[in-house]
């Protein structure tokens, strides 16, 4: 109700009325109290009449709070009435409302203006709380939608809302600026029909249609750039467009503006994002290819057995170590971290100059270089190793260390140094070949003129044993011939009864002249008949080998060298203690030398192939594997023992047999003769001149060559002449064997033997083949020549002894 509406006119209420009221209710109430009070008086309830006079003071007190209390509730019952209608919506309540010219009348004046501001006040709120709720809404859309034209619906959509237009419309403007297209359109009036782009321009550009005005129309802006209208009309009521709906729309746009853009910066970040992610993705598969190979790698790295993988800083510290490095060396991975390399080193000067030149290397020139090392395994034993170095470098190219990548090669090795001594014996078993070749038809002739000598001379004591000694020593001869032969071509013969005493003698005599004179060789050879299962050149090998290091051993200051033979049972006790033995009778050579002496590791390893404490090139640290193994070969064994300082003994123990040497020469007297026609063909006259003499001395007619080849040529003029060719297998012009096969081509009936002081050409298998009768071995024994003679032309084969 508006406070200055006409109140409605009522009378004046009489003061005295209601004065004379109240005097009515006080004596109403008094009268009752003093009737109240005098009773309490008599009854002397009430003690005096002072406190009586209190009591009645009181009681009149209550009385006149009792009195203005129901005026204030009365009025107080009123307000509440009106103000009951009021918010019933009793608009009719203001005009009918009665009240008093007092102060609560008053007051009721005043509340009923204030109600009448504040339903004005409420539905400005209300507006204000509609259009709030329209920009949250919008605001919470651009924060969603990414779509331009949904966006412009909704805008037109909350826009009508928040301003109360009746109609709208939204317009988008294209790339090129001079056309709008409709969007979306509600209840649109002429005015809003526009679609011309000029017109529309014109429109935003005068700013007629704004506030103040019927229709409203405003630009949509996009980063400075128009990007379409929006045209509202018709409000409720005919009310025009004011400065709020302008900024309501304003903040709208606003929102439109940064969602557009926000929309455009998506659609570039989504872009972004996409070829980001492919480049993510791209990454991580590049990161698990490399994360499989490393994986792979580590795995061949860690499981490979054959390859070391080290790697070390700067000060020679290690720092990884790989599988392949502990099954090579024999260090755990645990044992070697944080050691240094050098405890791998061998005690070699070569070996340490080598490596320290390759560290060297590539940390000077960051370049890779390889070499091959000896390298000391955790047992002691060397191990050669084909190493390749190289730098490992920090992110600025500095070298932080080095990475080794070793190879076991020490199998190589050994190959390659039997493969050396193979070439070494080949060369000296050619060697001793054309020695033995010569030597022998020296000896051949030596003792075809002693044997000679010994037809013609009718047993005269001393001069026939004179020639019994030639013949020994030319037997000698042959034998150490053979040996040496067979040596050098490290092939023995088949293990026979062999006469232990007189092949130690004749192995020391060969090892004496080889040492030097400060060295004094003693021999105490008390078992000299015993008899073992052997292969004499093999034992000319252990007694060459353990001389040989006996003979290291005392180079320096000199000493003594002392072999010796002692006869020994063994029985289980003794047999338990040299785990190679069994119980039985044995002889054991003994090899004592007084030279420098052995320390224990080393006395572990004396017998492993290649292991050497000498310098290189001064040894190859097979003699004592050889030897080893001569001894298991001949079902003995071998015992070393050494203290530094105190020298080196060696017991090898070779079983006693009880079979006896087959020895059973041919007395002169028990020489075959014959009548028949021999050939006889020697290129050296020393040979060919006394076998000429000892076989006419037998009956035989012989017609001696020293030509092959006129020999040859001979035969062919008479090949029924000759009953039997004789020749030496090694000849200038012609060899023995091709002069064999030219003569069968003449006379495939024609026996042969050839003689050989030394060949590797001819076997007795191949001269078999070849139809050859016989091979004997120079120099030529007279009996056993007679012998071949007689068992050849009876046409029969026969194999020399």
């Amino acid at each position: 109700m508006d406070p200055k509406s006409p109140r409605k006119e009522h009378k004046p209420f009489d003061q005295s009325i209601r004065y004379k009221l109240m005097l009515i209710q006080s004596v109403i109430f008094v009268i009752p109290a003093f009737a109240i009070a005098y009773f309490l008086y008599e009854k002397k309830i009430l003690l005096d009449y002072y406190n009586a006079l209190i009591f009645i003071f009181v009681l009149a007190l209550i009385l006149g709070g009792f009195i203005l209390l129901r005026q204030i509730l009365d009025r107080v019952a009123d307000l509440a009435e009106f103000g009951k209608k009021v918010e019933q919506g009793d608009s009719t309540a203001l005009a009918a409302a009665q009240f008093e010219d007092d102060e609560l009348g008053e007051i009721s004046g005043t509340i009923n203006n204030l109600i009448a501001k504040l339903e004005k006040t409420t539905d400005r709120a209300n507006q204000r709380v509609i259009e709030l709720l329209c920009i949250k809404e919008f605001a919470d859309a651009v924060r969603e939608e990414r779509s331009k034209t949904k966006l412009m619906h909704l805008l037109l959509e909350k826009a009508m809302a928040a301003t109360g237009a009746a109609s709208g419309a939204v317009f988008i403007r294209d790339e090129r600026g001079s056309n709008f297209s409709l969007v979306d359109s509600r209840g649109v009036d002429p005015v809003l029909a526009l679609d011309s782009g000029a017109q529309m321009m014109e429109l935003v550009k005068s700013g007629e249609m704004g506030p103040g005005s019927p229709t409203f129309v405003a630009p949509l802006i996009e980063q400075d750039r128009m990007i379409g209208v929006i045209a509202l009309g018709a409000k409720q009521g005919g009310a025009l467009f004011t400065e709020q709906d302008q900024n309501v729309l304003s903040i709208m746009k606003d929102h439109l503006s940064s969602g557009c853009e926000a929309g455009y910066l998506d659609s570039e970040l989504q872009d972004r994002v996409r070829e980001l992610n492919k480049r993510t993705e791209d990454l991580e598969e590049e990161i698990r290819i490399r994360q499989e190979t490393e994986d792979k790698l580590r795995s061949i790295l860690e499981s490979s057995s054959a390859i070391s993988i080290v790697s070390t800083d700067l000060d020679q510290i290690i720092r990884y170590w790989n599988k392949g490095a502990e099954n090579i060396f024999g260090f755990t991975a645990e044992e070697m971290i944080g050691e240094k390399i050098t405890k791998i080193y061998v005690d070699d000067p070569q070996s340490r100059e080598i490596l320290s030149q390759a560290r060297n290397h590539v940390i000077e020139n960051k370049d890779a270089t390889s070499c091959e090392v000896r390298e000391l395994s955790k047992e002691g034993s060397d191990k050669w190793v084909r190493l390749n170095l190289s730098a490992r470098m920090d992110q600025d190219k500095n070298v932080i260390g080095l990475l080794g990548i070793g190879e076991d090669i020490t199998e190589r090795k050994q190959l390659e140094q039997m493969l050396l001594h193979a070439q070494k014996m080949k060369a000296i078993g050619t060697l001793a070949g054309g020695v033995a070749h010569d030597f022998n038809n020296i000896l051949t002739s030596v003792r075809a003129y002693t044997e000679l000598a010994q037809f013609r001379i009718d047993n005269q004591g001393a001069v026939q044993e004179s020639l019994d000694q030639i013949m020994n020593a030319t037997d000698r001869a042959k034998e150490m011939v053979k040996q040496i032969l067979n040596f050098s071509r490290q092939t023995g013969e088949e293990k026979k009864p062999v006469q232990l005493g007189p092949v130690i003698k004749e192995a020391v005599t060969l090892l004496k002249a080889a040492l030097p004179s400060t060295i004094d060789v003693v021999m105490a050879l008390k078992e000299w008949e015993c008899i073992i299962h052997a292969d004499a050149t093999q034992v000319h090998q252990i007694i060459m080998n353990l001389g040989t290091n006996a003979a290291h051993a005392m180079v320096q200051s000199g000493g003594i060298l002392h072999f010796s033979m002692i006869r020994e049972e063994v029985d289980r006790k003794t047999a338990a203690k040299i785990p190679e033995l069994k119980s039985g009778n044995y002889i054991k050579l003994r090899v004592q030398d007084t030279g420098c002496g052995m320390e224990p590791e080393v006395m572990k390893h004396i017998f492993d192939p290649y292991y050497t404490t000498r310098e290189t090139g001064k040894g190859s640290g097979m003699g004592l594997a050889v030897v080893y193994g001569i001894v298991k070969q001949h079902g003995g064994a071998i015992v070393v023992k050494s203290k530094p300082g105190k020298g080196t003994l060696f017991d090898v123990y070779f079983p006693i047999v009880s079979e006896r040497p087959k020895s059973s020469p041919r007395k002169a007297t028990d020489i075959p003769h014959g009548t028949e026609s021999i050939l006889f063909v020697d290129d050296e006259l020393a040979v060919t001149e006394p076998y000429l003499r000892i076989l006419e001395d037998l009956g035989y007619t012989v017609t001696g060559f020293t030509d092959g080849l006129e020999a040859l040529t001979t035969f062919k003029a008479k090949p029924t002449h000759y009953d039997l060719i004789i020749c030496d297998m090694t000849m200038p012009k012609i060899t023995g064997e091709m002069l064999a096969q030219r003569a069968k081509d003449v006379r495939s009936d024609i026996p042969v033997i050839i003689c050989t002081g030394y060949s590797d050409a001819m076997s007795e298998e191949k001269a078999r083949e070849m139809g050859i009768q016989a091979m004997l071995p120079k120099p030529l024994a007279v009996e056993e020549l007679a012998s071949a003679i007689r068992t050849v032309l009876a046409g029969k084969s026969y194999n020399a002894a």
